[in-house]
């Protein structure tokens, strides 16, 4: 029920989970799998196969917005009067998502809504709102996580790319989900710096994506959505690589790790 998300996005624009603390834990360190994960292939299958849900838009008043909408976008240089807010509800839960779209955005707010709707709703649950923006100028970002609220520019609305930040969320969520078990979460409260986590990349042969290099973070984001892939999609990842059990050791303990929820 509890699906997360994105993969290999070196070949695109760097993405950025805007969570980075004062630790000094190293990065991942091992090569990445050779040739990467072709997102346009990930995305593609994910979309087939995580169902589209209808749902209901509920636009708010003229000139409202959430906080945390405003809080998250002025640093990127945007005022809170050039965003709309509406809810959306879906037909698995009875509350609705509230989402943010700057007027200027190339994405309608059904555009939004309706990608959103593609991912599950145990991992949809861990986002507080989606907001969409034209751009990330002058930083070279494709969309950012702070405090579970996801930001995605226009070039960016992709189930890959949502899937990768939302993991974030998830990451972040792992001291609730595991009962604040000492070997599940690290020094800054994710999983990702956990015990559990970095024992099963210390037993992998490969770094899951080139991003993955970057940080734990991002290699738990990037693992999660190519393990989500081999969940929905027929054949799995086996049918994208031959390499795949290189991996597979990580892959496996995401799955002891979140295939109960």
């Amino acid at each position: 029920m509890f699906f997360s998300l994105t993969v290999a996005l070196a070949a695109y624009i760097p993405l950025s989970s805007c969570l980075d603390l004062d630790l000094d834990l190293g990065n991942p360190s091992k090569s990445p799998l050779d040739p990467p994960f072709d997102m346009d292939i990930i995305s593609a299958g994910l979309d087939r196969h995580l169902p589209y849900q209808d749902f209901v838009v509920d636009h708010w008043d003229s000139g409202l917005i959430p906080r945390d909408c405003a809080f998250h976008t002025a640093p990127l240089g945007y005022a809170a009067a050039d965003f709309e807010a509406f809810n959306v509800t879906y037909p698995d839960c009875d509350k609705p998502w509230v989402m943010c779209r700057h007027r200027k955005s190339l994405v309608t707010f059904h555009e939004m809504a309706g990608n959103l709707s593609h991912i599950p709703i145990g991992i949809r649950s861990y986002l507080k709102h989606l907001v969409s923006v034209p751009t990330f100028q002058p930083r070279p970002w494709c969309a950012m996580t702070s405090a579970s609220n996801t930001v995605v520019a226009d070039h960016c609305w992709r189930s890959s790319v949502l899937m990768h930040e939302l993991s974030h969320s998830l990451d972040f969520s792992a001291a609730a989900l595991s009962g604040k078990q000492q070997n599940l979460v690290g020094p800054d409260g994710s999983f990702s710096f956990g015990e559990k986590w970095q024992d099963a990349y210390s037993r992998d042969e490969k770094t899951i994506t080139p991003y993955g290099m970057t940080s734990w973070r991002e290699d738990f984001a990037e693992s999660g959505v190519v393990a989500l892939y081999d969940l929905v999609v027929p054949g799995g990842v086996e049918g994208l690589r031959g390499n795949w059990g290189e991996a597979l050791l990580k892959k496996r303990n995401w799955y002891d790790r979140f295939d109960h929820l």
